[in-house]
This record gives structure tokens, C-alpha cells and sequence, in this order.
């Protein structure tokens, strides 16, 4: 499972003996990569903006976007369940490859996991 460093969550999930089971507890029926940059500094409201009409088939419950920034070195995830959950997730020393143009492309939750574990580019991208 991923390590906990880099990873601060807002709202009202959070770890309390430092294991990652905070983004993990969260069980998604959708995944989706946004494509382009984002700006970092971006909420909750305003990222759940951004993808309302972009998601295929409309935004729903159990979905989750996954969101970086220019740099590439950090991204964040939204994950919607009637409430939003927003993770922010700092990649150290790397710089990952990004969808630059096109639509939301779904990924698996494996392919999630490797990311965000690892750094491992994901697929396609």
C-alpha cells in the first residue's frame, strides 16, 4: 500500500495511526484522469465545477477524478459521495507524464494504486 507522506486530506477522513487507509476506505465506482494542468490551489467547489459536465455520462455518486498540476510533480484527487472528498498528493522527486488534451479517461483503481505507489506513468498518458 502507498505511504502516507505527502498526503494530506481535507474534510472529515483522516488517518489516525498513519496508514494510507484513508484514500483506500473510499471505494470509487468510477476513476477518471482529467487531462491538462490544474491549478493546485483549487478546492473542493471549484475542481467539482470543472468536471460537472466534462465526466462521460454526468458526474455521480462513487466517482473519482484525478487532477495534476503544470508541474507534475503533485496531484489531487476528488471523489464525490454525496459529500466530496478532496486528497492532495505530492509526488517527491518525480515528474510524471500527463494527458494533455482529449476527454476524461477512465483508469482502474489498480492502475490508481501503481501511480500512486510507485510513480509508475499510467498507461496511455
Amino acid at each position: 500500500m502507498p505511504s502516507l507522506d505527502g498526503l494530506a486530506t481535507m474534510g472529515l477522513r483522516f488517518s489516525i495511526d498513519g496508514s494510507f487507509a484513508v484514500l483506500w476506505m473510499v471505494q470509487p465506482k468510477r476513476i477518471f484522469l482529467a487531462p491538462g494542468a490544474i491549478n493546485i490551489r483549487l478546492g473542493m467547489d471549484s475542481l467539482s465545477e470543472l468536471v460537472r459536465d466534462k465526466v462521460p455520462d454526468g458526474f455521480r455518486k462513487g466517482d473519482m477524478i484525478v487532477f495534476c498540476n503544470k508541474k507534475r510533480d503533485r496531484v489531487k484527487i476528488l471523489h464525490f459521495d454525496g459529500n466530496y472528498d478532496l486528497f492532495d498528493y505530492k509526488l517527491d522527486k518525480l515528474r510524471v507524464a500527463w494527458p494533455e488534451e482529449g476527454g476524461y479517461r477512465a483508469i482502474s483503481r489498480q492502475e490508481l494504486e501503481r501511480f500512486l505507489d510507485t510513480g509508475a506513468i499510467i498507461t496511455g498518458c
